[in-house]
């Protein structure tokens, strides 16, 4: 038959494995009992590296190592904790015949597994120093496809993610493996899949700008957009944009097509002009209106003043026009 302090000991027991919310504890038959009660001090947060919790954990000042190293039931979770309340602390103190008694109801230890956290970012800083490895620079954009999440590793370490393999395809698509070394198990592998995309830079303005205004170089910064996402129409060098102006307006950012600026409009429609004529060495003048807005370069209809007659002219400075030859 069982003695009272077995039955002790094993009611203790079991409240702690309520506590650590488990399926089942293994206790051995052997009770270590010590006559005398030791003069025990509780653990009040208690970080464990090992798979088992033991009343050593829990309680400081016992003097039988065999009690020491007496397992509870299992550790939570990496990164997890479980708290042991004042009613488990007592019945354990009990059974073990420790000088200990809990000060309130609201006594409690709190017991964390120790871990170590590798991030997702971790994880894709890795990849990315691998591919640049191979000779996928800040030229190409990473783009990772499969859900990465931080991976909790047992026992506390300085854990230095490392690619075990990469390999790229012909459609830029890679594949690689991590390795996660760990404290006290076998290292973690995670599988990470994922894209290369070339980049380019292209201008872009950076403030709103409107229609009669120029863009000056000042207006202008280069950002980054995948080349295959690149089309016939869109401007790609900053001298597409300097010294024009848009047809409506520019946001900042917006990616600009060639069709979407001109060059300043140095001559109105409506306004006067100064018409000039080049005949024979000489040069003749007069004043004309002008029938369309025009550029520097553009060829526009003016209206002579002097005759009434409309004529072909090009525009040659601002509020300028040269009478092209008959």
């Amino acid at each position: 038959m069982k003695s009272r302090l077995e039955t002790l000991k094993n009611t203790a027991s079991n409240v702690v494995r309520i506590a650590l919310a488990t399926a089942a504890l293994s206790f051995s038959m052997a009770v270590y009992v010590s006559s005398i009660a030791n003069a025990a001090i509780l653990k009040g947060e208690v970080s464990v590296d090992a798979e088992h919790i033991t009343l050593g954990d829990i309680f400081d000042g016992i003097e039988d190592q065999r009690n020491v190293n007496y397992i509870l039931g299992p550790s939570p979770k990496p990164g997890k904790n479980i708290v042991i309340n004042a009613h488990a602390l007592q019945k354990l103190s009990k059974a073990f015949r420790l000088d200990w008694q809990p000060a309130s109801n609201y006594e409690q230890v709190v017991v964390t597994r120790s871990a170590t956290v590798v991030t997702a970012d971790d994880i894709r800083n890795a990849v990315n120093k691998a591919l640049v490895e191979q000779g996928y620079d800040e030229s190409y954009k990473v783009e990772v496809t499969n859900l990465l999440q931080d991976v909790i590793l047992p026992g506390i370490s300085d854990v230095q993610p490392r690619v075990e393999k990469v390999s790229v395809d012909n459609d830029n698509q890679f594949r690689a493996t991590v390795v996660l070394p760990s404290a006290n198990k076998t290292p973690a592998r995670v599988n990470v899949m994922g894209s290369l995309e070339y980049m380019v830079q292209i201008p872009v303005v950076t403030r709103k700008i409107g229609r009669d205004e120029v863009i000056r170089k000042s207006d202008i910064e280069m950002v980054l957009i995948a080349q295959n996402k690149i089309t016939s129409d869109m401007i790609i060098h900053a001298d597409e944009l300097v010294g024009k102006t848009p047809r409506r307006y520019l946001a900042p950012g917006q990616i600009a097509k060639l069709s979407d600026v001109d060059m300043p409009k140095v001559v109105k429609r409506g306004e006067k002009v100064t018409m000039k004529l080049n005949h024979n060495g000489m040069e003749l003048i007069t004043v004309g209106k002008a029938l369309e807005d025009g550029a520097k370069g553009d060829i526009i209809p003016v209206v002579n003043l002097s005759s009434n007659r409309i004529i072909d002219t090009y525009v040659t400075a601002e509020g300028t026009v040269t009478v092209m030859a008959q």
